[in-house]
């Protein structure tokens, strides 16, 4: 089923937490929750399972509201970052113990714990205790015990903050690939961007309790509603210039730098005194040799990452990154040339932060 939130508002007091929020979330769709540490989107996961109250708006469950429901009614299934696992029950008794308070037949109980165990390989691992488990291990028994019950949906509070590198990328790929297979509708809340772009359908990105763009991770990482979400999503982040367009030639000037801007973004920047221009990374290009056109800059630090190389470059008091290929070598405080492809260029309004198109 659909949820939506409409209008939802939550305050602690004088804080607003959550500010107005209306949000459609479809059924079967795997939706992200983005933002910096604090921006509200734990507190909508809450506010969803109902261990939060409303301050006010409404909450539905496709047609049914379920704004005051208590979090048993509701039937959503929530894995936290600390799994949560009871540390005296095996794994088959963790994972059975939802359809156990539900008083599931017992013979149901085992055939489920078996189908759920042979989803996410932990077959050999029934009759261990949580302790006895790794973290990836730890997390795919919590993941278990939400799916075993076949809930409304899946809440998912930051799953694998707690757990490695090289891990959190395999457990990523598990995650989307038992979503798709299940098609069931996954609220999931992160801060990190690479999560999002990866795992999610639609990514919605918040600030301060406030909604700021949601869409597809690719709408999102290419046509960010402002400069907030510009600089949040990516990472590298995207550059940012801050300066003016002149009218007269139609360049954005940044000091001694002029860009030339495509008419669309003249025209779509007249009126605007202040203008911040941004552009990602791997759209600065980089050389060793002067080329017409181009600007010079000192490199401050590169770093190499095996398949690409990092730039970061000064051009009088501004710092910008450059992605690279791994291959190119850029020394310590050495010269560089560099040149904005005028077709990828961001324009955002200074005052307000708003792209402008």
């Amino acid at each position: 089923m659909d949820i939506r939130f409409e209008q939802v508002s939550k305050k602690y007091g004088s804080v607003v937490a959550v500010e107005n929020l209306t949000l459609h979330i479809r059924a079967g769709e795997f939706l992200v929750l983005l933002g910096p540490t604090g921006c509200g989107k734990t507190t909508i996961l809450r506010l969803l399972a109902g261990l939060e109250n409303v301050t006010s708006g409404e909450i539905f469950l496709g047609e049914r509201p379920i704004t005051h429901l208590k979090p048993r009614q509701r039937d959503f299934a929530m894995v936290f970052q600390s799994y949560a696992l009871y540390p005296h029950m095996t794994v088959a008794q963790n994972l059975a113990y939802p359809l156990r308070v539900r008083k599931t037949p017992a013979a149901e109980q085992a055939a489920r714990v078996k189908q759920v165990a042979e989803q996410l390989e932990l077959s050999d691992l029934l009759q261990r205790m949580p302790r006895q488990l790794s973290g990836g291990q730890r997390q795919r028994v919590a993941l278990g015990r939400a799916i075993i019950r076949n809930p409304n949906a899946f809440l998912l509070d930051e799953p694998l903050s707690n757990i490695d590198a090289k891990l959190r990328l395999q457990m990523r790929m598990d995650l989307k690939h038992l979503q798709h297979t299940l098609g069931a509708t996954t609220v999931y809340v992160t801060h990190d961007q690479a999560e999002a772009m990866t795992l999610a359908h639609r990514v919605a990105v918040f600030r301060a309790g406030v909604l700021e763009q949601v869409d597809e991770p690719m709408t999102i990482y290419h046509r960010p509603a402002n400069q907030f979400v510009a600089g949040f999503v990516g990472s590298p982040p995207m550059n940012f210039l801050a300066g003016a367009v002149d009218a007269s030639t139609g360049e954005f000037v940044c000091g001694e730098l002029r860009v030339p801007l495509p008419p669309p973004l003249h025209e779509a920047a007249q009126g605007c005194a202040k203008i911040t221009l941004g552009i990602r990374p791997e759209h600065v290009k980089l050389s060793h040799q002067s080329q017409p056109g181009w600007q010079a800059g000192r490199v401050f630090v590169s770093e190499s990452t095996g398949s690409e190389t990092l730039v970061s470059f000064r051009c009088e008091d501004q710092r910008l990154t450059a992605r690279v290929a791994g291959s190119e070598r850029f020394d310590f405080d050495a010269v560089v040339w560099f040149s904005l492809d005028s077709t990828q260029l961001h324009l955002f309004e200074s005052a307000t932060g708003r792209a402008l198109r």
